[in-house]
């Protein structure tokens, strides 16, 4: 089945529809760590809520359970405690506290690519 036709035929919203259309017309090379696309200016066009996703930002591992993505979700949330440990050893708790802010946003900006890649690629990963 065609990519967009599969995007079509999911039982998800528009507003998700569209999301998931403008990442395939940007041809993902790399949806891992470094997120890269063979056509890079589509995905730097893109609306804001398409590149990050504000939700994922302020409930985080929540979001990642409630869209099904709770491994990932596990993950990141690792990630996020062991940079905040580092950050708090190397610099102290007033600095620790807005390392809080970066966990955040690397929900934020992964939630998007990662229910992109659960729903049209059909992933199931850790990582």
């Amino acid at each position: 089945m065609e990519l967009l036709e599969k995007i079509n035929s999911l039982d998800v919203s528009d507003n998700w529809k569209s999301k998931f259309r403008t990442i395939a017309e940007a041809e993902p090379i790399s949806l891992g760590l470094i997120q890269k696309f063979k056509n890079n200016v589509v995905y730097k066009n893109a609306s804001l809520t398409t590149k990050i996703n504000f939700l994922a930002f302020f409930f985080g591992i929540f979001y990642y359970i409630v869209k099904g993505m709770w491994k990932k979700g596990l993950t990141l949330l690792g990630i996020g405690f062991v940079f905040i440990l580092i950050v708090d050893v190397l610099f102290g708790d007033s600095i620790s506290s807005a390392a809080g802010i970066g966990v955040g946003a690397l929900f934020a900006a992964y939630a998007n690519i990662d229910y992109y890649r659960k729903m049209v690629l059909g992933e199931d990963f850790w990582f």
